[in-house]
């Protein structure tokens, strides 16, 4: 069984996006990015909501471009509604009192699912478990 991953992010982040992006695909999950997947004139909604409710995690890059961005919350309440895992990672000069002002430590769980940038090898460990056991 495959691992998917969903990364919601804003696309003025992609600098930080695409190295995710590769990374999280060299540990063996699948992840959809609607740059890599939407194709020019598709309806945008009929393709994505379907891939948050298919994945197995969603990532949210959370950085201040990305939490002034509707379909970031729209694409985690998806998520939160599916039971599909939310893990976001702050960037950018996000900080947690950001994180808690704008309600999205209740819709990723708690502080547990936030990861700063300088955990973020420590989450990639999570995740290759994650596919290891997927693939078990």
């Amino acid at each position: 069984m495959t691992y998917r991953m969903f990364i919601s992010y804003s696309q003025s982040d992609w600098i930080v996006v695409g190295p995710i992006r590769d990374r999280l695909t060299e540990l063996g999950a699948e992840v959809f990015l609607d740059r890599d997947a939407l194709h020019y004139g598709e309806r945008f909604r009929d393709r994505i909501l379907p891939e948050v409710e298919r994945a197995d995690e969603l990532v949210a890059l959370l950085t201040p471009t990305a939490l002034r961005r509707a379909w970031l919350f729209a694409e985690m309440g998806v998520a939160l509604r599916c039971d599909v895992r939310i893990v976001g990672i702050m960037y950018g000069g996000t900080t947690l009192d950001m994180l808690q002002e704008l309600g999205v430590l209740s819709l990723v769980g708690d502080i547990h699912h936030v990861v700063d940038s300088q955990h973020i090898d420590d989450y990639y460990g999570q995740v290759q478990q994650r596919v290891t056991a997927a693939d078990s």
